[in-house]
Protein backbone atom coordinates (compact mmCIF):
# COMPACT_ATOMS: atom_id res chain seq x y z
CA UNK A 1 0.00 0.00 0.00
CA UNK A 2 1.31 3.47 -0.85
CA UNK A 3 1.91 5.70 2.17
CA UNK A 4 0.33 8.71 0.43
CA UNK A 5 -2.69 6.63 -0.47
CA UNK A 6 -3.13 5.60 3.13
CA UNK A 7 -3.23 9.23 4.20
CA UNK A 8 -5.52 10.58 1.50
CA UNK A 9 -8.17 7.98 0.68
CA UNK A 10 -10.16 5.42 2.66
CA UNK A 11 -8.83 1.87 2.69
CA UNK A 12 -10.77 -1.37 2.70
CA UNK A 13 -9.74 -4.99 3.28
CA UNK A 14 -8.76 -5.45 -0.38
CA UNK A 15 -6.44 -2.41 -0.34
CA UNK A 16 -6.67 1.28 -0.97
CA UNK A 17 -9.69 2.74 -2.78
CA UNK A 18 -8.43 5.35 -5.23
CA UNK A 19 -10.29 8.01 -7.16
CA UNK A 20 -10.73 7.10 -10.82
CA UNK A 21 -8.50 9.08 -13.18
CA UNK A 22 -10.11 12.16 -14.71
CA UNK A 23 -11.97 11.68 -17.97
CA UNK A 24 -10.19 13.51 -20.80
CA UNK A 25 -11.80 14.81 -23.99
CA UNK A 26 -9.79 16.53 -26.71
CA UNK A 27 -10.96 19.46 -28.77
CA UNK A 28 -10.15 22.81 -30.35
CA UNK A 29 -10.51 26.08 -28.47
CA UNK A 30 -13.01 28.30 -30.28
CA UNK A 31 -12.95 31.33 -27.93
CA UNK A 32 -11.67 32.58 -24.59
CA UNK A 33 -13.67 35.43 -23.05
CA UNK A 34 -13.42 37.17 -19.66
CA UNK A 35 -16.46 36.23 -17.58
CA UNK A 36 -17.91 36.47 -14.09
CA UNK A 37 -19.57 33.52 -12.42
CA UNK A 38 -21.79 33.68 -9.37
CA UNK A 39 -20.76 31.32 -6.62
CA UNK A 40 -22.97 28.63 -5.18
CA UNK A 41 -25.23 30.08 -2.51
CA UNK A 42 -25.09 27.72 0.49
CA UNK A 43 -27.89 29.38 2.45
CA UNK A 44 -25.60 30.23 5.38
CA UNK A 45 -25.94 33.95 4.69
CA UNK A 46 -29.73 33.73 4.70
CA UNK A 47 -29.79 31.74 7.94
CA UNK A 48 -27.44 34.17 9.68
CA UNK A 49 -29.51 37.08 8.34
CA UNK A 50 -32.76 35.58 9.66
CA UNK A 51 -31.25 35.10 13.13
CA UNK A 52 -29.79 38.60 13.35
CA UNK A 53 -32.86 40.20 11.76
CA UNK A 54 -35.26 38.38 14.09
CA UNK A 55 -33.35 39.40 17.21
CA UNK A 56 -32.98 43.01 16.04
CA UNK A 57 -36.61 43.22 14.91
CA UNK A 58 -37.88 41.85 18.21
CA UNK A 59 -35.77 44.35 20.14
CA UNK A 60 -37.03 47.26 18.04
CA UNK A 61 -40.66 46.08 18.13
CA UNK A 62 -41.01 46.55 21.86
CA UNK A 63 -43.36 44.22 23.74
CA UNK A 64 -46.33 42.06 22.81
CA UNK A 65 -47.69 42.19 19.25
CA UNK A 66 -45.09 44.80 18.23
CA UNK A 67 -42.30 42.47 19.27
CA UNK A 68 -43.75 39.59 17.22
CA UNK A 69 -44.30 41.82 14.18
CA UNK A 70 -40.81 43.28 14.52
CA UNK A 71 -39.31 39.79 14.75
CA UNK A 72 -41.18 38.60 11.64
CA UNK A 73 -40.28 41.65 9.55
CA UNK A 74 -36.71 41.67 10.85
CA UNK A 75 -36.28 37.98 10.07
CA UNK A 76 -37.59 38.37 6.52
CA UNK A 77 -35.44 41.43 5.81
CA UNK A 78 -32.40 39.87 7.48
CA UNK A 79 -32.76 36.66 5.48
CA UNK A 80 -32.98 38.55 2.20
CA UNK A 81 -30.01 40.74 3.07
CA UNK A 82 -27.94 37.75 4.23
CA UNK A 83 -28.63 35.79 1.04
CA UNK A 84 -27.73 38.81 -1.11
CA UNK A 85 -24.53 39.41 0.85
CA UNK A 86 -23.46 35.78 0.51
CA UNK A 87 -24.12 35.76 -3.23
CA UNK A 88 -22.28 39.05 -3.78
CA UNK A 89 -19.25 37.77 -1.92
CA UNK A 90 -18.96 34.71 -4.12
CA UNK A 91 -18.73 36.18 -7.60
CA UNK A 92 -15.60 34.91 -9.33
CA UNK A 93 -13.80 36.48 -12.28
CA UNK A 94 -12.40 34.07 -14.79
CA UNK A 95 -12.30 32.91 -18.38
CA UNK A 96 -15.11 31.20 -20.30
CA UNK A 97 -13.51 28.78 -22.76
CA UNK A 98 -15.74 27.60 -25.63
CA UNK A 99 -14.42 24.34 -27.07
CA UNK A 100 -15.47 22.17 -30.01
CA UNK A 101 -14.75 18.64 -28.84
CA UNK A 102 -13.46 16.05 -31.30
CA UNK A 103 -16.87 14.32 -31.24
CA UNK A 104 -18.52 17.55 -32.52
CA UNK A 105 -20.11 18.76 -29.27
CA UNK A 106 -19.49 22.35 -28.21
CA UNK A 107 -18.96 23.03 -24.50
CA UNK A 108 -18.19 26.12 -22.46
CA UNK A 109 -15.99 25.71 -19.40
CA UNK A 110 -15.61 28.52 -16.84
CA UNK A 111 -12.25 28.63 -15.09
CA UNK A 112 -11.07 30.94 -12.33
CA UNK A 113 -8.22 33.05 -13.61
CA UNK A 114 -5.37 34.56 -11.67
CA UNK A 115 -3.63 37.54 -13.30
CA UNK A 116 -0.32 36.42 -14.73
CA UNK A 117 -1.56 32.95 -15.69
CA UNK A 118 -1.70 32.35 -19.45
CA UNK A 119 -5.00 32.44 -21.33
CA UNK A 120 -5.21 29.84 -24.09
CA UNK A 121 -5.59 31.15 -27.64
CA UNK A 122 -8.42 30.26 -30.06
CA UNK A 123 -7.42 27.49 -32.46
CA UNK A 124 -5.27 25.77 -29.85
CA UNK A 125 -5.63 22.02 -29.29
CA UNK A 126 -6.86 21.53 -25.72
CA UNK A 127 -8.07 18.76 -23.45
CA UNK A 128 -10.97 19.00 -21.01
CA UNK A 129 -10.28 17.00 -17.86
CA UNK A 130 -13.40 16.06 -15.89
CA UNK A 131 -13.28 14.69 -12.36
CA UNK A 132 -16.63 14.63 -10.56
CA UNK A 133 -18.14 18.12 -10.87
CA UNK A 134 -14.80 19.77 -11.69
CA UNK A 135 -13.60 20.46 -15.22
CA UNK A 136 -10.35 22.10 -16.27
CA UNK A 137 -8.90 23.06 -19.64
CA UNK A 138 -5.28 22.15 -20.34
CA UNK A 139 -3.11 22.20 -23.45
CA UNK A 140 -3.56 18.92 -25.32
CA UNK A 141 -0.63 16.54 -25.46
CA UNK A 142 0.64 15.94 -28.99
CA UNK A 143 -0.94 12.93 -30.66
Amino acid sequence: MHAACALLVPCVASGCVEEPPPAVERGTLMSAQPADQAGENTGAGAVAGVVVGTVAGAAIGGRGAGQVAGALVGGALGGSAGAAAEGAGQTHTGIAYTIRLDDGRVVTIFEHHDPGNPVFAPGMAVAVQTSGRTQIVVPAAPR
